[in-house]
């Protein structure tokens, strides 16, 4: 295993174990203020939207974890495993996550 396996192992990591932790504070205690531009007033549904920030988090720290063991195990594919997991599933599932989270926000009048 050579030096840039080992960086992409760490970096996979820290981001495995950042999606893991801020989906869990998220889905399971509530902390809907750790979502980027929060704002009580504009949301209709606050468990909703933990629930759905919460788990989208939490898929993306358990591909992350898929992606992690490709790496150990895999080693020829370890930097295709890590860039579709960064550059491919994080902004893929993001997108989608922000899209879905339109439904629970109030309906602004013009």
């Amino acid at each position: 295993m050579g030096m840039a396996s080992v960086l992409l192992l760490l970096f996979t990591e820290i981001l495995m174990i950042f999606f893991l932790g801020i989906g869990y504070l998220i889905r399971f205690k509530g902390k809907v203020t750790l979502v980027a531009g929060y704002d009580p007033k504009r949301v209709r549904d606050s468990t909703g939207l933990s629930t759905w920030i919460g788990n989208s988090l939490l898929l993306i720290g358990v591909i992350g974890v898929i992606t992690f063991l490709i790496e150990v195990l895999v080693d020829a594919q370890a930097l295709a495993a890590f860039f579709t997991f960064a550059l491919i599933i994080v902004p893929v599932v993001s997108i989608v996550t922000a899209w879905g989270a339109r439904r629970f926000y109030k309906k602004e009048v013009e």
